[in-house]
């Protein structure tokens, strides 16, 4: 007869530490729920939807606040690329205007 055998709990120390204490009690709420709902394969694809639901949150937050910054200065971003991208493109832009502006001032 064969077992069949459960993928491994989730350990708070299997995740990324939160030195800040920023998330409170969340990691620990987060490795409970995981090791509860794995027994529960519908269970697991609701916690898998609401913390992708959180992630595509958090970047389009993440995507805001940047335009946002951005407009400060007068450029305008993709929002269509990933945030990292979007970061690169400000700080490209951001300099490049403040060369324009150094070199305006020279003349």
């Amino acid at each position: 007869m064969t077992t069949v055998k459960r993928p491994a709990r989730l350990d708070i120390v299997d995740m990324p530490r939160d030195t800040t204490r920023s998330l409170g009690g969340l990691r620990q709420a987060l490795c409970a729920s995981f090791n509860y709902c794995r027994k529960y394969p519908t269970k697991m694809t609701v916690l898998k939807t609401v913390l992708k639901y959180t992630y595509q949150r958090i970047v389009s937050w993440e995507k805001e606040e940047l335009e946002y910054e951005a407009s400060k200065y007068g450029i305008e971003l993709d929002s269509r690329n990933n945030i990292d991208t979007m970061k690169a493109d400000f700080t490209a832009k951001l300099s490049e205007q403040s060369k324009q502006t150094v070199t305006e001032g020279d003349k």
